[in-house]
């Protein structure tokens, strides 16, 4: 980072050492020489900084990170599809052992009985997949996400550099503190 601070730390530098002489009487010369020599040295400046930018863009860490972020989005994934299939084999085990018990005999006489059974059956089969949904959703997706969100910005963060915008009205410290020229200093006792 310091390496892309130090070109725009350069940048404001020239600019203020321009501003500085072209307030001087001898306008003229100084700024046909400052121009000549500080627009020179600016674009030398703007082309190290573009070279640094996309050395740091194609760096081995931006690469690394992204690769992490990858594998940490296909481990999601393949952890949402194992609690899915889980639930599904769940399901499909009740449901074969429901049509088992209505096929035998026993499972015949005791119909009425069993009716019951199998409704608070299924229903319990439903409470358990929906928890177990939930515990998947709330959990486990829930702190992988989160961990590829913070992994995302960083990446984004590492990403986004800026170059530095002129402000539309340029300030000079002289017109800021004066108005503190009424101001009487005196000594500590």
């Amino acid at each position: 980072m310091k390496q892309i601070i130090r070109p725009c730390r350069i940048l404001w530098n020239l600019q203020q050492q321009r501003n500085m002489l072209m307030l001087t009487s001898d306008i003229s010369v100084i700024r046909t020489i400052a121009l000549s020599t500080s627009y020179a040295s600016l674009e030398e400046n703007r082309r190290q900084l573009d070279e640094r930018l996309r050395s740091l863009n194609d760096s081995e860490a931006l690469k690394e990170a992204r690769r992490k972020f990858e594998l940490i989005e296909k481990e999601t994934l393949k952890s949402s599809q194992v609690i899915q299939n889980k639930i599904n084999d769940v399901r499909n085990h009740i449901s074969q052992m429901i049509v088992e018990v209505q096929k035998t005999e026993a499972g015949k006489k005791l119909s009425l009985a069993a009716e019951e059974v199998l409704k608070q059956a299924k229903v319990a089969a439903e409470m358990i997949e929906k928890a177990a949904e939930q515990v998947g959703d709330n959990q486990l997706y829930q702190s992988v996400s989160s961990s590829v969100k913070v992994i995302k910005d960083e990446v984004d963060n590492i990403v986004d550099v800026h170059m530095y915008t002129r402000p539309d009205q340029l300030k000079m410290r002289s017109a800021s503190s004066s108005t503190y020229t009424d101001r009487v200093i005196e000594a500590n006792p």
